[in-house]
């Protein structure tokens, strides 16, 4: 993941599994848009330890999001739910009950 929004909902999904010190400078950095040299100056740390910080925390969150897939669930179900507000404001009954379906679906399966 590149983006900014991207890599901040990584950290709200999974942020509480990092150490306190990490989600701070993964926050600073995603969330507030430092850089990494004002995070360092912030944190009285080196611009590389930053960055190491930063690098480790992303492979972390990444490596979570691979396995328990929370992101790709949230987005499938928000993709979902539009989905069904739309049919059902056209009136589209049959179309409300096949994507109740896949909603069910989406939930027995995570």
């Amino acid at each position: 993941m590149d983006n900014m929004a991207e890599n901040a909902l990584l950290l709200d999904f999974y942020g509480s599994l990092l150490s306190q010190r990490r989600r701070d400078i993964y926050h600073m950095r995603f969330c507030e848009d430092h850089t990494l040299t004002e995070i360092g100056e912030k944190l009285g740390i080196s611009r590389q330890a930053v960055y190491v910080a930063i690098s480790i925390s992303q492979e972390y969150l990444e490596g979570y999001e691979t396995k328990l897939k929370m992101i790709a669930h949230h987005k499938a179900a928000r993709k979902g739910l539009d989905q069904l507000k739309t049919a059902l404001d056209s009136g589209d009954i049959a179309e409300s009950k096949r994507i109740l379906g896949l909603l069910d679906d989406l939930i027995m399966e995570g």
